[in-house]
């Protein structure tokens, strides 16, 4: 009783639940009466292969973080200048092109606004920002389960990463929209002005 006692506080002031589960291994091996030497060997190859197991499982749950957090970044950037060269391409065939008649450019004209999009059509890029927050948001979710379920632990700590994800699509919902107006100006209110001065 005291020799498992003493496995026991040993284990417990370890505060490692592999280490305890391999000690009570060992102590019962030992006291049904196998070879200690032979135990021993046993005991540390399998416990050295579990920690090898666990670190690479932390290193696949790292790299699948990183690819991640990554994936967000160009899923929320490259959404984001689409939505906004759809826009540009929108205004640039229907602002020139809405004016236009079969009466006053003959057959070129009438081929012409027959392929150009309706005078009608409007793109609405603050509704577009918002179905792409929603994806970044449901993203997010379904991203630190993964995380969570390769990493191993207790579900709630999921939420870590999806602070983190959510804070980091919020930023760049913030942050892209305006860096892409700088960065891509008015092309079709440029070919307005210029098709006016003609």
């Amino acid at each position: 009783n005291d020799k498992f006692r003493c496995w026991l506080h040993f284990a417990a002031e370890s505060g490692s639940n592999l280490i305890t589960n391999f000690s009570q291994i060992f102590a019962e091996s030992i006291y049904l009466g196998g070879n200690s030497e032979k135990i021993g060997e046993i005991v540390s190859k399998n416990f050295s292969r579990l920690l090898s197991l666990r670190k690479l499982r932390l290193q696949l749950a790292s790299s699948v973080r990183g690819a991640f957090y990554g994936s967000l970044v160009g899923f929320a950037s490259a959404s984001y200048v689409s939505a906004k060269i759809t826009e540009m391409l929108a205004l640039l065939f229907t602002s020139p092109m809405s004016g236009l008649t079969t009466d006053d450019g003959g057959y070129m004209a009438s081929v012409i606004s027959s392929i150009a999009p309706p005078a009608s059509l409007d793109i609405n890029f603050a509704q577009i920002s918002m179905y792409i927050g929603i994806m970044i948001l449901i993203h997010s979710v379904l991203s630190s389960l993964i995380i969570k379920i390769i990493d191993g632990g207790n579900n709630y700590a999921a939420l870590f990463d999806l602070v983190i994800m959510v804070w980091i699509g919020a930023v760049l919902s913030w942050f892209l929209p305006s860096i892409i107006d700088k960065l891509m100006p008015d092309l079709a209110g440029n070919f307005v002005n210029v098709s006016e001065m003609e």
